[in-house]
């Protein structure tokens, strides 16, 4: 049994309207690809009942219409959604990707780092294009400011964190500006930092500045600890007792007759000295 048999117009500017003949497969993949509209005109011998219709007449090309726009639709709202992703990936990129100035001050501190040290932070002053900007690099061990030379030289100036503290910061209406005292009594002002450059250098400076009085806590507690282990506490003084004199008579008399009990004289020795020490009375 043969299939249904179609045809549409087809509208051209040179041959005016066509006469186009079609399957019904043929015509739902047109219906559904956009190439048969609504208001296009359709004829079939059995589906529209040998007249001339508009496709939005017959049910089953609506539906094939409806379905290929809804899938056109989809695909555009995708491929916007997929443009927006893309412009924003872009954009961060952007974002994040360090200006020129900040690589070659990034390279150039890098040479700069002592064992254990490393960069955890770097931003420039929010200056014109035409001034040249200094830039803050935050280390683990140190705060540098790099002022930019000719050529494309840096001039650093640096600062351990252990010497620094009383950070603060002054948000202006043009740029915002960080402060610290050195422990010299010289104030590091660096001005001109966007705000949110100027936060997170404060941030940092709080967390140093707490770190460091810790350390110095402790130690504190090391010296007095050290200190209380040396003290030794002083043995009472007795008084010793007087010395006899060295001609006591009781005395020698005394040790005589140890001498005599000892055995070391006789007692014709002991007799003879005996009678000497009394005769000394």
């Amino acid at each position: 049994m043969p299939g249904h048999t179609w045809q549409f117009l087809k509208r051209s500017i040179i041959n005016g309207d066509e006469q186009m003949p079609a399957t019904e497969a043929q015509i739902v993949k047109l219906a559904t690809a956009g190439k048969i509209k609504r208001n296009t005109q359709v004829f079939s011998p059995t589906r529209t009942k040998g007249k001339w219709l508009e496709a939005a007449s017959v049910p089953g090309l609506v539906k094939a219409i409806e379905k290929g726009e809804a899938a056109r639709a989809a695909s555009k709202a995708d491929a916007k959604h997929q443009k927006a992703i893309d412009k924003k990936a872009k954009s961060d990129a952007a974002a994040n990707a360090e200006p020129k100035t900040l690589v070659k001050v990034r390279e150039q501190v890098t040479d700069l780092l002592t064992s254990g040290e490393s960069v955890e932070f770097i931003c420039m002053q929010a200056k014109p294009v035409a001034i040249k900007a200094d830039a803050v690099v935050v280390t683990n061990k140190r705060l540098m400011v790099c002022h930019p030379k000719m050529l494309g030289r840096f001039e650093f100036e640096d600062m351990l964190w252990r010497e620094l503290g009383d950070a603060h910061i002054k948000e202006n209406i043009i740029g915002s500006t960080f402060t610290m005292k050195h422990h010299s009594g010289k104030v590091v002002e660096i001005g001109m930092l966007s705000k949110p450059d100027a936060r997170q250098l404060y941030r940092i400076a709080q967390e140093r500045e707490e770190e460091a009085e810790e350390t110095r806590r402790k130690r504190e507690m090391e010296e007095r600890s050290a200190g209380a282990m040396n003290i030794t506490m002083a043995a009472p003084q007795t008084s010793a007792p007087p010395p006899e004199p060295a001609n006591d008579p009781v005395a020698r008399l005394s040790k005589l007759k140890q001498m005599l009990d000892a055995g070391l004289i006789d007692q014709a020795d002991f007799d003879k000295r005996k009678a000497e020490i009394l005769s000394e009375l």
